[in-house]
């Protein structure tokens, strides 16, 4: 099916919970090999979270799906991303961090805030926690980050072995709260002029029962 037939609006969220759209939309950032190289520079700069939420918004408005930024949902202020009336918040971190065991007990609190946001809203919400880890020639504009390929913390690890651990880690956190979670690959995103690649996954968790109820 080329893009120019893909079901648009009503026929593409047929069949399909909040918390499906969500996912099929992050596939299609997935699938956009354009997106995943947006998103790998990005997170070149950074951690690429609001690369994260524009091509997220992109592929919501080419299927015809109302679509705001920074919008108030269900009694909730200044979500990322209004998708269709879902309130949709974005987390972005690197593999490395998750691993640091300095940073451990932090993690309840970053991610939890959103959640807790989310949950406390009358309408369908899902949370999107995006990881990186970037391979060898990529160089992070922020050094202080310390997440380049061959950094001594990550160890012996490749960057895909990195990758899972990171994921794995956060999974530990954000399953716990979520009604659903699932998990979406992305192919490797590359950094422009040879820059090297930037692997990326995304755990989608949906933080309430509408999110994952059946016409809600």
């Amino acid at each position: 099916m080329t893009k120019a037939n893909r079901p648009t609006g009503l026929d593409f969220v047929q069949g399909k919970t909040r918390f499906d759209i969500i996912v099929e939309l992050l596939r299609e950032v997935g699938d956009d090999i354009a997106s995943r190289d947006r998103i790998a520079l990005a997170t070149s700069f950074s951690h690429g979270e609001s690369a994260w939420v524009a091509e997220t918004a992109w592929q919501a408005a080419h299927r015809g799906l109302h679509v705001k930024r920074e919008a108030s949902v269900g009694g909730v202020p200044r979500v990322d991303l209004e998708v269709a009336g879902t309130a949709v918040e974005f987390k972005s971190t690197f593999a490395s961090w998750a691993l640091n065991p300095a940073t451990a007990t932090e993690w309840e609190k970053w991610l939890g805030a959103d959640v807790d946001k989310l949950k406390a809203g009358k309408n369908p919400g899902v949370v999107v926690v995006t990881t990186a880890a970037l391979t060898m020639g990529v160089a992070h504009q922020r050094q202080a980050f310390k997440v380049m390929y061959g950094d001594p913390a990550h160890g012996d690890l490749d960057p895909q072995q990195l990758l899972e651990e990171g994921v794995r880690a956060i999974d530990t956190v954000l399953r716990p709260r979520c009604a659903q979670v699932h998990r979406v690959d992305l192919h490797p995103g590359t950094v422009p002029l040879n820059g090297g690649s930037v692997f990326l996954t995304a755990l989608v968790g949906a933080v309430n029962m509408q999110a994952v109820r059946a016409g809600a």
